[in-house]
């Protein structure tokens, strides 16, 4: 696919703080892996604290802080960075707009994932064959017709899918904390039943000395 003259935007997007384990340094990986993989100009949006920072130490800055939508996720305000980015892609200033996030797969699995948003890819969203008048696609009737439903409902279809990935890494967040959190306390009760053992040892071996020096005295 050949793209437009133009810079590439990258969304990154991970969470403002730790203690979710590998969820952070996942992303931010695949994030840095995506930048060294487009080439030519490249603009940063990272959504999240922890990822704005990592692509400050890689050497790339955001023009504003974008922290506000993983900390309380809205629509309005995601919508207002999707058509914002929109627009620049037909002025033709972006050539392309990537989003990186982790995609929730279940409690257990969050995956790293690059998906371009822009330019839109047909995929399943468009019928493939629609009948001379536009109003016919297989088992579907469409009313007015193709063209004018797609000019209507598309846009709002990319800004659902560009707010449903914040709300994706929303979910995979909340879902690596859970783990990160039981793996923690499991930890600590292992831990904490290992030096339970070792007291008792410790005080078993006291009690046992002290008897002995007792016989010892009553012996002499």
């Amino acid at each position: 696919m050949e793209y437009r003259r133009g810079s590439t935007a990258v969304v990154a997007i991970a969470s403002n703080s730790s203690l979710c384990g590998g969820f952070n340094a996942n992303v931010i990986r695949k994030t840095l892996e995506t930048i060294r993989g487009c080439g030519g100009g490249v603009e940063v949006y990272p959504l999240g604290r922890k990822m704005a920072e990592a692509l400050r130490r890689a050497g790339y800055t955001a023009d504003r802080d974008y922290n506000d939508l993983v900390a309380h996720p809205s629509y309005d305000k995601s919508a207002a960075l999707a058509r914002s980015l929109a627009e620049r892609f037909e002025a033709g200033e972006l050539s392309r707009v990537v989003l990186v996030y982790n995609r929730f797969v279940s409690t257990s699995t969050q995956v790293p994932t690059e998906e371009t948003w822009l330019p839109f890819s047909q995929r399943d969203e468009i019928p493939d064959q629609v009948r001379d008048d536009g109003k016919r696609t297989g088992d579907y009737l469409l009313e007015p017709d193709a063209e004018a439903l797609v000019a209507q409902l598309l846009p709002q279809v990319m800004m659902l899918r560009f707010h449903a990935a914040i709300l994706d890494s929303a979910a995979a967040e909340q879902a690596a904390r859970t783990i990160a959190m039981q793996t923690a306390t499991d930890n600590a009760e292992d831990l904490l039943g290992e030096l339970t053992l070792e007291y008792n040892k410790g005080r078993q071996q006291k009690i046992t000395a002290e008897i002995l020096d007792l016989l010892g005295g009553a012996a002499e």
